[in-house]
């Protein structure tokens, strides 16, 4: 994964956005590697 171009905008985001953010992304995640297995 490419994090330079997150990295420009984490500035306009609050540290709760960013978490729901990463929470929402890993819930993704999960949900596509139990699909796929």
């Amino acid at each position: 994964m490419d994090f330079s171009a997150t990295q420009i905008l984490t500035e306009d985001f609050t540290t709760e956005q960013i978490n729901a953010i990463v929470a929402d992304a890993r819930l993704q995640i999960e949900a596509e590697e139990q699909f796929l297995n």
